[in-house]
């Protein structure tokens, strides 16, 4: 079946462009994406890519020539479904997994439990957890008084 590639909007507001560079001729295979020809407008130079694949059946313009948006530059013929499908290539050999990247590490502080993501191992501030500040029943937390030394 034969397609007709017809200039696309090339920027807002712009109706014309000249085409500064065919990349393919009659005859050429090409892919679905592939750049067909350069246009240029006023402001800029603009790589046309045509959405189809298949065999370049005409070329409708040449270089210098102006063309309006919608002006039609070619006439593809679309390959045939066996022709279009690229050959399959043998699956690969299965390989062992990789290990799995490392899990975050979890650090208990206190009574709240906190990730912290990290790459390379580091120190870790710990917190004392409250009922280890309390003092025990019937214990001073004062200091002991120094001992006195007497001069004879």
């Amino acid at each position: 079946m034969a397609i007709e590639f017809k200039l696309p909007q090339v920027a807002e507001g712009v109706e014309t462009a000249d085409v500064a560079e065919l990349m393919v001729a009659e005859g050429d295979q090409i892919e679905a994406g592939q750049v067909v020809l350069e246009v240029e407008t006023e402001k800029a130079v603009a790589e046309i890519e045509c959405p189809h694949g298949g065999r370049v059946a005409k070329v409708h313009v040449s270089e210098g020539q102006t063309v309006r948006v919608g002006d039609v530059l070619l006439t593809i013929e679309e390959m045939a479904t066996e022709e279009a499908a690229p050959a399959e290539a043998p699956p690969e050999p299965a390989q062992a997994p990789e290990s799995p990247p490392a899990e975050p590490e979890t650090v208990t502080t206190g009574a709240a439990l906190t990730e912290i993501p990290t790459t390379e191992p580091a120190a870790v501030e710990t917190a004392t957890p409250p009922e280890a500040e309390q003092p025990a029943p019937g214990t001073s937390t004062a200091p002991a008084p120094a001992a006195e030394t007497r001069q004879a």
